[in-house]
């Protein structure tokens, strides 16, 4: 005898029921609550012989399926869904969320499928906020409205990057066109990239380096010509010296990159990712309590960032995956992976 236990969407448990009930299966339903997004969902319990259990899991399959859900916080990105229209087809890249709070960004659909359900969900930190639920369709189908932006100074610039969605990719998430619309009162000359990684085991930055380095210097020239800026500092941990050569061999190769960019490298310590230690080590500089680093005239940004301003400006599409490590001692096999935004960490991991 086995014990089947299938926790599957709330959505779906009602219809797996009966579907297992009419194949002559005794079904117990539980209701649960798990993932990191804590939503709700249904246990269900079947006994069964052994031979049984392959047509339970094609049943399940046929009446079950996973979604995407993309979540706009309320406390860091204002209110307001763009998009409300139940059972709607939308498309990678498509808003479907925005606000008119100064500090916040909109939200495009990250795979492409039905809307399911608008309204409140939990995140894992207790935040109830608004989202949209989207079941993916396996396609990931492009929205046909994306085109590169037309950016010529400071003020096209700042608008391309907030309809792109981009925040911070370094773990803050603060919007990015916020940071590059620098007060009229303060003077920007250098722009530190950030390529330290912000936590042990994480490798995220240094693939970035290594696959976009490209996209990565394209993005830096883009912020430092369009803003002003003298002086970039490219900061590198040491224990990456691949990174180095890389990066060095491109600036080289482009006489308009390189001629401003600084190529540093660090000590590989912790926690040299963090922006105001960054901003002492790569300038000397200090930024005092309850200061930003624009107040020492300094401008620093993640290099994931950096990459996708470069990619964005050649493409038009607007941030929808982001790459991430999986790693630690419950994880089988770590890896780096690109995952579309919105992806619960059950399903990553």
């Amino acid at each position: 005898m086995k014990l089947v236990l299938a926790i599957v969407n709330n959505d779906d448990s009602a219809v797996a029921a009966s579907a297992l009930t009419q194949e002559g299966f005794f079904v117990t339903k539980l209701s649960t609550t798990g993932g990191f997004l804590m939503v709700g969902n249904t246990t269900l319990l079947i006994g069964t012989e052994d031979d049984n259990v392959k047509r339970i899991k094609e049943v399940l399959q046929k009446y079950c399926s996973t979604r995407k859900q993309v979540a706009v916080s309320s406390n860091s990105f204002g209110k307001g869904l763009h998009h409300d229209g139940l059972g709607d087809e939308v498309t990678v890249g498509q808003k479907i969320g925005d606000s008119d709070k100064f500090v916040s960004a909109p939200i495009h659909a990250t795979v492409s499928g039905k809307v399911t359900a608008v309204g409140d969900i939990k995140l894992a930190n207790g935040i109830i906020t608004k989202g949209v639920t989207i079941e993916s369709d396996g396609e990931m189908k492009m929205c046909e409205d994306i085109k590169p932006p037309v950016v010529t100074n400071k003020e096209e610039l700042c608008a391309a990057i907030r309809e792109s969605g981009l925040v911070g990719l370094g773990g803050a998430g603060f919007p990015t066109h916020v940071k590059l619309n620098v007060p009229a009162d303060k003077k920007i000359d250098t722009l530190i990239i950030n390529a330290a990684e912000c936590e042990p085991f994480i490798t995220v930055d240094y693939r970035e380096c290594i696959e976009n380095s490209e996209n990565v210097l394209k993005g830096v020239e883009k912020v430092r010509q369009l803003l002003g800026i003298e002086k970039v500092v490219i900061a590198i941990e040491d224990n990456k010296p691949k990174v180095f050569e890389i990066m060095k061999e491109i600036a080289d190769r482009d006489n308009d990159i390189g001629d401003a960019i600084k190529l540093m490298t660090l000590r590989s310590q912790y926690p040299q990712g963090a922006e105001k230690m960054m901003v002492q080590s790569a300038t000397g500089r200090r930024v005092p309590p309850g200061k930003l680093p624009a107040d020492v005239g300094c401008l620093v940004m993640n290099v994931a960032s950096a990459a996708f301003i470069g990619r964005y400006m050649r493409t038009g599409r607007p941030l929808v995956s982001r790459s991430m490590t999986v790693d630690g001692s419950a994880i089988k096999e770590p890896k780096n992976v690109r995952v579309p935004i919105g992806t619960s960490i059950q399903e990553i991991i």
